[in-house]
C-alpha cells in the first residue's frame, strides 16, 4: 500500500482514496493495520508461551549447561552460520532446550517468534499456518515491521490460499526487505521445535529453504533454532541449503556421564517436592534409588519425566511405583527397550484394578477405544469433544483418561485439548514388537475403522441445510464470524467433516462395500460442503473427494446390490434405468465440487442454489438434491445434458499459450500472453504462484525430472529458470530467438527446444551436446559451428537436438554426427 501524498497543495487525510485514472493511492492507518493482522490466519497454540505449556517446566537451573551455554554463544554472536539445528533421537530432551532457549530470549525482547510442532494436533502438524504465526510475531518486535507486515496483509486477503513459500515469501521475506539498516540492535532469535513432526516431508524440505531465505536478508539479524530427529526428510532439506548458512549438534552425542549428571538433578529436584507432598520418608530420596533410575533411564528426559508424573500420580504409593520400575526386569539396559518397559509398567499398573473378567475385560476395550482414537487423531480434541464423536458419555471416557496422567495431557479445564506428551508413547501403543501386552496393543487401522464411523455417524445425525442459520443464500463467508461458526458446528463435527476420509484412507474398509459412504452421498453431501466452506476447508473436500475416487479404483470387490439400493429410493425415472454405482456418485460429486468450487467457498449457501441450477441435467448431484432448490426457483436454465470434456477451468487474464503438468501430476504450469507463468494446484485448481520476469508472451513451458525446476520461454527471446518451489529466479537464458518448444532432457540438465539444445547454467552433466541455432548460424558449445544458406535461415527446427527439420524442401532432414 501507499502513503498518502500531497497533491496540488492539499494534504488527505488518513481514509482518503485519491483516484488518477485508473490508479488508487491508499495509506492504511494504524487502525486498519492491526484489523490486518488480525486477518492473518495465525496458530497461537504453536507458540511457545501458548496455554497448552504453560505447565511445561524449563531445564532445571545447573542442566543442560553446556548445549545451552552453546546456543546462547551462537545466538548472541558473530557467527555466519544463522540457523542451529539441534538434533537427536526422541525423548533427548530437545523440546525442552527449545522452550527454555525461547522463554530466557522472550525474557530478553530478543524472541522473534516460536513454532512448536506437534503431530496429531492438526494444524500444528500442518506448515499450512506457520507463515502467518511467524508474521503475527515478528509484527510485534519492531513498528516498522509491523507496518510492513500489516500492510501485505491488508493487500493479500487471501493470503492464506497461497503455498508456504509464497506465504512467507510475502509475509516475511518482502518486509525485512523493507527494513532499514540496524533496524534491531542485537539477533532476533527464532525457534522452531520438533520439525519431525510436521506431517508432510515435502513441506519440511521447503520449510527449511524458507528459513534459509530469512536468514539472507540482507538487515534482518535473525538467528534460527531448530530441533528435530534426525529424520531422512530433514537431513536431505539441509543438505539442500548452504552448509554456510547452518550449524548442526547432535543430542544424543553428548558424553554419557554428563547426560547422568543431569538426569540425576532432575531426579532428586522432581522426588523431593514428590516426598513433601506425599510425606514420604528418606529412603524415597536415597541415591540408590537415583542411581537406579538414572541407569534405567539410558539418556532420555522423557523416560524420567514420565517416570516422575507416574510416582507423583501414585501419591502415598510412589514408593511402591518407584519400586516396581526399578525392579523390572534387570537386562542390560537400552534407550528403546528400558522405555517400552516404563511404558507397559505404568499402563499394566494404572489399568491394574479388582475387577471381575468380564470388567477388565469391557475396561481394556474402553481402553483401546478411547486411548487407540487419541494415538490416531489427525488433531487434538478437548475430552467434551472426543465424547462426542465416539457416541460415549463424558464420564465413561473420563475414567481411561483419569488413568493415563502419567502419559496424557488431560485437561480439567472445559474446552482444552487432550495432547500426548511424548509421540513415542504413540509409538509404542502402535507397534505389537514394542507392546507386548497384548490387550492393550492398539491396532491402527481398527483405530481408524472405528473413528471413521463415528464421523459418519456424527455427520449424519448433525449436518443439516443452512447451519448458522443465515437464512439470506448471498450472504459471504466474510460476513460470517468464526465464533458463529464454532457454535453452530461443535468441534467434534468440524472435525468428522475434515478427516472422515483420511480415517477411511488408513482402515481396511472397502468402500464398495460399506453402505455408509452411498448414504452419506446421497443424503449428506451438500451439508457437508457448506460445513467445509464455513470452516474454511472447502479445498480440502476437493482432495478428499479425489482420495476417495482412487480408493474405490482400487477397490477388489465390484460393490454389492445393497450398496446400489441406496440410491434407488432418490430416482424416480420415467424409464426404466440402472441406478448408479458408487464410483459414478463419486465421480459426478467431484464434478459437481470442482465446478462450483469456487462460488461455494464465497458464499456456501450457493450450494443449493446456484451449484445445483447450473449443473448438467445428468448430474447425479443435482438430481438427489433438487428437493433442496429454493422455491423461489421456478424454473432453470436450458443446460447441457452431461458434464463437459473439462474438469476445471484456470484462466489467465490473456490468451494461453502453453500448458504443462509436473512428473508427479501435483502441480500445473501455464504460460500466457499476459507474460506470466502460473502454477496450479492440479487436486484443487488452486493457484499456487505467478512467476513474472518475461516481457513478452509465453509459449514454451517445462518442469524439470525431478519437479524442482520450471522453465519458461517467451517472445522477448529468453529462457528463465525457476526454482518450482520458491519462485526464485535461477538463471535467464538468453537464446536470441522465439521458441516453440521446450522440455528437459531426461537427467535433467539441458533444456531440448526447437532452436536447439541447451545446458544449463551450473550443470556439469556431459551426457547432451550443447547445440543451438542463431538465424544463421549452428553452434555447438558457444562455438560456431555451420553457416546456414540465407535460403534455408528462416525454415528449420531442431528434433532431438541434433537433427535439422527444413520446412518445405525436398530434402528436408540434416543430420549432425559432432565429436
Amino acid at each position: 500500500m501507499m502513503e498518502a501524498r500531497a497533491i496540488s497543495g492539499n494534504t488527505f487525510g488518513d481514509n482518503t482514496r485519491i483516484h488518477q485514472g485508473d490508479v488508487i493511492y491508499q495509506q492504511t492507518p494504524a487502525t486498519s493495520r492491526e484489523q490486518s493482522l488480525k486477518l492473518l490466519d495465525s496458530l497461537p497454540e504453536a507458540t511457545f508461551d501458548a496455554a497448552n505449556k504453560q505447565h511445561v517446566a524449563s531445564c532445571l537451573a545447573n542442566t543442560r549447561r553446556d548445549i545451552l551455554d552453546q546456543i546462547k554463544g551462537w545466538a548472541d554472536g558473530d557467527s555466519n552460520k544463522h540457523i542451529y539445528w539441534l538434533k537427536g533421537w526422541a525423548g533427548t530432551g530437545k523440546s525442552t532446550i527449545a522452550l527454555t532457549v525461547a522463554r530466557e530470549y522472550s525474557d530478553k525482547k530478543r524472541l522473534g517468534a516460536s513454532f512448536f510442532f506437534s503431530r496429531g494436533g492438526g494444524d500444528l502438524a500442518s506448515t499450512r499456518r506457520f507463515a502467518a504465526t511467524v508474521a503475527v510475531q515478528l509484527a510485534e518486535t519492531s513498528p516498522e515491521l509491523h507496518k510492513h507486515i500489516a500492510d501485505v496483509a491488508a493487500s493479500t486477503r487471501r493470503i492464506q490460499a497461497l503455498g508456504l513459500y509464497d506465504q512467507w515469501e510475502r509475509l516475511i521475506l518482502q518486509p525485512l526487505a523493507q527494513l532499514g539498516k540496524e533496524a534491531f540492535s542485537h539477533p532476533l532469535v527464532i525457534v522452531v521445535d520438533a520439525l519431525d513432526e510436521c506431517d508432510n516431508s515435502d513441506d519440511t524440505a521447503l520449510l527449511i529453504r524458507c528459513l534459509a531465505a530469512a536468514v539472507a536478508a540482507e538487515h534482518a539479524d535473525l538467528r534460527i533454532l531448530v530441533t528435530s530427529r534426525p529424520d531422512q526428510p530433514i537431513n536431505l532439506g539441509f543438505g539442500d541449503i548452504s552448509i554456510d548458512s547452518h550449524q548442526d549438534f547432535i543430542l544424543h552425542d553428548i558424553e554419557q556421564s554428563i547426560v547422568d549428571q543431569d538426569l540425576a538433578v532432575y531426579y532428586k529436584h522432581q522426588l523431593e517436592q514428590i516426598a513433601r507432598t506425599c510425606h514420604l520418608g528418606a529412603a524415597f530420596l536415597s541415591d540408590e534409588t537415583i542411581q537406579a533410575l538414572v541407569r534405567k533411564s539410558c539418556g532420555l528426559f522423557i523416560y524420567a519425566a514420565t517416570v516422575c508424573r507416574f510416582a507423583r500420580e501414585g501419591g502415598s504409593l510412589a514408593g511402591e511405583r518407584l519400586a516396581r520400575l526399578i525392579s523390572t526386569e534387570r537386562l542390560p539396559a537400552r534407550a528403546g527397550t528400558e522405555l517400552d518397559r516404563m511404558y507397559m509398567t505404568v499402563l499394566e499398573y494404572s489399568l491394574n484394578t479388582k475387577l471381575d473378567p468380564g470388567e477388565m475385560a469391557r475396561t481394556q476395550e474402553l481402553f483401546r477405544r478411547v486411548a487407540g482414537s487419541v494415538v490416531v487423531l489427525f488433531d487434538a480434541l478437548s475430552p467434551a469433544s472426543l465424547a462426542m464423536l465416539l457416541g460415549e458419555p463424558k464420564e465413561t471416557i473420563a475414567s481411561p483418561l483419569g488413568s493415563l496422567h502419567s502419559l496424557l495431557d488431560v485437561p480439567e479445564e472445559e474446552g482444552r485439548l487432550i495432547r500426548l506428551l511424548h509421540p513415542s508413547f504413540r509409538e509404542f501403543l502402535l507397534d505389537p514388537q514394542r507392546c507386548a501386552i497384548t490387550d492393550l496393543y492398539i491396532d491402527g487401522k481398527e483405530a481408524h475403522k472405528l473413528l471413521f464411523e463415528c464421523c459418519l455417524r456424527i455427520m449424519a445425525s448433525h449436518l443439516r441445510q443452512d447451519m448458522c442459520d443465515l437464512r439470506q443464500p448471498g450472504t459471504r463467508i466474510s460476513d460470517i464470524s468464526r465464533s458463529q461458526v464454532n457454535k453452530k458446528v461443535p468441534f467434534a463435527v468440524q472435525y468428522a467433516c475434515r478427516y472422515w476420509v483420511g480415517h477411511l484412507e488408513r482402515s481396511d474398509i472397502d468402500p464398495q462395500e460399506h453402505c455408509g459412504i452411498a448414504d452419506f452421498l446421497a443424503t449428506r453431501f451438500l451439508f457437508w460442503l457448506e460445513a467445509l466452506a464455513l470452516i474454511g476447508r472447502l479445498a480440502d473436500g476437493v482432495a478428499m473427494i479425489r482420495i476417495l475416487e482412487t480408493r474405490l479404483h482400487g477397490s477388489t470387490t465390484a460393490g454389492s446390490r445393497a450398496l446400489l439400493s441406496r440410491f434407488k429410493a432418490k430416482f424416480r425415472p420415467k424409464r426404466a434405468e440402472k441406478s448408479p454405482g458408487l464410483g459414478a456418485v463419486v465421480y459426478d460429486a467431484k464434478r459437481f465440487l470442482l465446478s462450483h468450487s469456487s462460488i461455494i467457498e464465497e458464499a456456501p449457501l450457493q450450494v443449493y442454489s446456484s451449484a445445483l441450477v447450473f449443473s448438467p441435467e445428468a448430474s447425479i448431484i443435482r438430481r438427489l438434491y433438487m428437493a433442496q432448490l429454493p422455491e423461489w426457483i421456478v424454473r432453470g436454465p436450458a443446460l447441457s445434458e452431461d458434464w463437459s470434456g473439462h474438469l476445471q477451468t484456470l484462466s489467465h487474464p490473456n490468451v494461453v499459450r502453453a500448458v504443462t503438468v509436473s512428473p508427479d501430476g501435483r502441480l500445473i504450469v501455464s504460460g500466457s500472453c499476459d507474460n506470466t507463468v502460473r502454477v496450479w494446484d492440479a487436486v484443487t485448481g488452486a493457484e499456487r504462484r505467478v512467476l513474472k520476469g518475461h516481457s513478452g508472451a509465453v509459449n514454451a513451458v517445462a518442469v524439470s525430472p525431478d519437479g524442482r525446476l520450471i522453465v519458461s520461454g517467451s517472445w522477448d527471446n529468453t529462457v528463465r529458470v525457476c526454482d518450482a518451489a520458491t519462485s526464485a529466479e535461477n538463471n535467464v537464458l538468453q537464446v536470441g530467438a522465439v521458441l516453440r518448444y521446450l522440455s528437459f532432457s531426461s537427467c535433467g540438465k539441458h533444456l531440448v527446444t526447437d532452436r536447439g539444445v541447451f545446458q544449463l547454467p551450473s550443470s556439469d552433466c556431459r551426457c547432451s551436446r550443447n547445440v543451438s541455432a542463431t538465424k544463421s548460424w549452428i553452434t555447438h558449445d558457444g562455438k560456431d559451428l555451420l553457416y546456414l544458406h540465407p535460403d534455408y535461415q528462416d525454415s528449420f527446427g531442431f528434433l532431438s537436438g541434433i537433427i535439422l527439420v527444413f520446412v518445405g524442401r525436398i530434402s528436408h532432414v540434416l543430420q549432425l554426427k559432432l565429436p
